[in-house]
């Protein structure tokens, strides 16, 4: 199991903006990823997902707007640091309000039974 932490992640709807060149990352997503990979850093985490895995997502209980916005960062975010294989291996995620600062993540490999 994978257990960190990492700021708040921007909502879905902040992550890309679009401009005459097409679609891009917004400043405020270049920001967040920036926050953490210094975050990641600090950490000691010295594992990784392989294949099928579960992930947990927990944000502050005083967090505005819908929560369900808030699991594309850091998904995506994992997949790029090489802690989660690509996101097309998640077989189930999670997020909810709690008794947390920033954006608190498990994640942990499950066997789904498939060959």
């Amino acid at each position: 199991m994978i257990t960190l932490t990492l700021p708040i992640p921007p909502s879905t709807n902040n992550l890309y903006e679009n401009g005459r060149r097409g679609r891009y990352r917004s400043q405020k997503y270049d920001a967040w990823i920036e926050e953490a990979i210094y975050s990641l850093g600090q950490q000691k985490i010295r594992d990784v997902i392989i294949g099928a895995f579960a992930m947990q997502i927990r944000v502050p209980m005083n967090l505005r707007g819908d929560i369900t916005n808030r699991i594309k960062a850091p998904e995506d975010f994992l997949v790029n640091q090489g802690l989660i294989p690509d996101d097309r291996y998640a077989f189930k995620v999670s997020i909810e309000r709690g008794d947390v600062e920033e954006c608190e993540i498990k994640v942990w490999s499950i066997k789904t039974g498939a060959a």
